[in-house]
């Protein structure tokens, strides 16, 4: 077993783009949150708005696992309502965990860092998150810089 290369340099292209202020995709980072979804009246029901590193190895590589909880998680709201998936976290965690083939560790100081490294916890930019997913791609090792 080893890392997903794959889709860690996916997650690594993505955070670029957010941090250049173009883009690829409808999910923005915020390493804050899981998953957020935002209601539309698109026939999917919603669109995908932000989710950090954790929830970016589902959207880019487990997306029938977001597909199954957003659907479930946003019956009964109205347009333009934000539904977070934080509420799973747990099982998110574990998900995307396997997704990226880690180690426990490995997932608990890439996903939530700030346990580990309190500084972090003022804010974490999408280029921060690219260089320590570009770190963990050739050393194996979560280091955030």
């Amino acid at each position: 077993m080893g890392l997903n290369i794959e889709l860690l340099t996916k997650i690594s292209d993505w955070l670029k783009a957010d941090a250049s202020g173009v883009p690829v995709a409808i999910w923005h980072f915020d390493m804050y949150t899981w998953i957020d979804i935002q209601t539309t009246d698109t026939p999917q029901g919603w669109c995908g708005t932000a989710c950090c590193i954790g929830g970016a190895a589902l959207v880019f590589g487990n997306f029938e696992f977001v597909n199954e909880v957003a659907n479930v998680q946003i019956e009964g709201f109205g347009v333009e309502q934000h539904v977070k998936l934080d509420g799973d976290k747990n099982e998110i965690f574990h998900v995307a965990k396997a997704a990226l083939d880690l180690t426990h560790n490995q997932a608990g100081v890439l996903f939530e860092p700030w346990f580990s490294i309190p500084e972090l916890n003022d804010g974490i930019t999408s280029a921060q998150a690219a260089r320590t997913v570009d770190h963990l791609i050739k050393t194996g090792e979560v280091c955030w810089a």
